[in-house]
């Protein structure tokens, strides 16, 4: 690393004083732009200009990671992190105007909570921190799927699930009359660093009731909800889930529909054979009186000498 990064890795005064920090909130796999612009820029073939971002929680070094550099007439990106590579641009036509606003894309969870400072070196003078933002990184959960099982028991197990949101949620269920067991687990995404829930209540039903599972984003205070009707477990199969005896007896139903039509099919085919061997031979001892006459002659005759 150069010497001149390494010497401003530490916050210090600038000519124009402490840079404000500024907060800007981003969402997993989208595009955002960290604004920076100079009010009073320098020429930039003698003009350096670098991001470097600072995380609590993800310290690998003794100084701030390099996140995107420009120096001294093309960007310079040598020294930058391998958790920024290929995300990272300014806006090259912005430069000479002294806009040195930086573009990450996508954004990604280990980017939340980061602290970004812009340091500008003109040339000749002394650095100057004029941009300092905080990244807060947020996703959506999805709607929560809820699901209602029986068990072998004969209590109700309802499943609540839920996927794709950042940072960690706060999950809740209400109108738990009767709750005996309940259960959350919260899982973390290894490629896109997203929470998914599992949330699992066993009750003892004695009438419809009606179970709420809700999922909060804290940071978007954002609150998504799902709810379900619960009955007692009347009707169950061997695995516990109505659908299932809901499913099979819809299929002995088919099945039985299906056995009566061939029956009727089949006693309408033998019918119509009778029907038409009695007409075919009605018609052959009425219709034929040569036929007649001949097994008249053969009855009559007397039998020959031998």
């Amino acid at each position: 690393m150069p010497d001149f990064l390494i010497g401003l890795a530490e916050p210090q005064a600038s000519n124009d004083g402490a840079a404000k920090v500024n907060v800007i909130n981003a969402t997993i796999g989208q595009p955002v732009d960290l604004p920076c612009i100079i009010s009073h820029p320098q020429p930039l073939k003698g003009t350096r200009f670098y991001w470097q971002g600072t995380n609590k929680r993800r310290i690998k070094h003794e100084y701030p990671e390099v996140v995107h550099m420009y120096n001294m007439g093309q960007v310079d990106l040598k020294n930058q992190d391998l958790l920024y590579s290929g995300r990272t641009k300014f806006f090259m036509d912005r430069l000479p105007r002294g806009d040195f606003s930086l573009n990450i894309n996508p954004v990604k969870a280990e980017d939340d909570k980061t602290e970004f400072v812009g340091h500008y070196l003109p040339e000749n003078t002394s650095f100057r921190n004029i941009c300092k933002i905080s990244l807060h990184v947020t996703a959506k959960f999805q709607k929560p799927e809820v699901n209602v099982y029986c068990t072998e028991q004969g209590e109700v197990r309802v499943v609540c699930t839920s996927q794709g949101g950042f940072p960690r949620p706060n999950v809740s269920w209400t109108g738990l009359d009767h709750a005996d067991n309940l259960s959350t687990t919260i899982t973390i995404d290894p490629n896109s660093s997203t929470f998914s829930i599992s949330s699992i209540v066993h009750v003892n039903i004695t009438r419809g009731q009606k179970l709420t599972c809700s999922v909060t984003n804290p940071a978007l205070q954002e609150t998504t909800k799902t709810s379900v009707t619960v009955r007692d477990c009347s009707w169950r199969d061997t695995d516990g889930t109505i659908k299932t005896v809901a499913i099979c007896i819809g299929m002995a139903c088919l099945t039985t529909a299906i056995l009566i039509v061939l029956a009727i099919i089949c006693c309408k085919r033998r019918q119509s054979r009778s029907h038409s061997f009695q007409n075919g031979s009605q018609g052959r001892s009425l219709g034929d009186p040569h036929e007649s006459e001949s097994l008249h002659k053969m009855e009559s005759a007397p039998p020959s000498n031998t």
